[in-house]
């Protein structure tokens, strides 16, 4: 691959970067825009509640909008917040594995699914009984960040699980100012409105974005994690000797097998 070269992704020319320095200088140069100036959202999503979430999503916001969310929910995720997971992470990784333990398993949809699921809707705040339509939603939603949504059938999937998102966040929200709990719904419902300055839609698009993103993302790699040990075995004997750290085979396994592909 050439260190830049040109493509036509969903009908757009593109310049793609692949050595690491130039990602690494694209990303950290302040004039650097995710959207063009101006730019509100994609034509064919409308004026819908897809539109909605797309322009309320994290990872499609440019400074100033992009800093003042970050920074409201960047309180709830230091590294010693992170760290006070490790218990509930423990075990919902024994429960899973207890529950799927079997001479044969089909391991995308009784742990790679599973184990990030339960995580983060218990980090959200998300009821048990919710989990599987929320599931149901994400596959729909994401096909929202495609390079190109094709059909309307496509585009009725992803406006469809914006609505039941919408819906079903503001509604959890309001659950949770009534009766707030220790998770984040909770914490960023004292958010609204306040010095924050955080909009209803812009909680319910940070939540939804925590959920697909800490949800799918972690999916995917746990199920290519299975997939390279079946097929690599002897570079997992290196983790099981000390050769390699856990931490060390993580960082490769993300570098190798990307959960994010565009």
């Amino acid at each position: 691959l050439q260190p830049a070269c040109c493509a036509e992704i969903g009908g757009r020319h593109t310049i793609v970067v692949s050595r690491h320095r130039d990602t690494a200088m694209i990303l950290s140069d302040p004039t650097a825009r995710v959207r063009s100036r101006g730019y509100k959202v994609e034509a064919h999503l409308g004026e819908g509640p897809a539109a909605d979430l797309w322009n309320n999503a994290l990872s499609m916001m440019d400074p100033p909008e992009h800093g003042r969310v970050r920074r409201c929910l960047a309180k709830d995720f230091t590294r010693r917040q992170i760290e006070s997971l490790r218990p509930l992470v423990v075990d919902v990784v024994r429960q899973t594995l207890a529950e799927a333990a079997a001479d044969e398993i089909d391991v995308v949809r009784l742990i790679s699914v599973q184990i990030p699921m339960k995580v983060i809707c218990r980090l959200i705040g998300i009821p048990e009984s919710d989990w599987l339509k929320l599931e149901t939603w994400t596959a729909d939603f994401l096909k929202i960040f495609m390079p190109h949504i094709a059909t309307v059938d496509e585009l009725e999937a992803v406006n469809g699980a914006s609505r039941n998102f919408i819906e079903y966040f503001s509604d959890l929200i309001e659950r949770k100012r009534a009766n707030p709990g220790n998770d984040l719904t909770s914490a960023m419902a004292r958010l609204e409105g306040t010095a924050g300055n955080l909009g209803r839609i812009e909680i319910v698009g940070a939540l939804r974005g925590l959920l697909t993103a800490g949800f799918e993302t972690t999916a995917a790699t746990l199920s290519a994690t299975v997939l390279a040990y079946a097929r690599y075995p002897a570079e997992f004997d290196k983790i099981r000797n000390g050769s390699v750290s856990v931490s060390h085979a993580i960082e490769e396994l993300l570098r190798w097998e990307s959960p994010v592909q565009a």
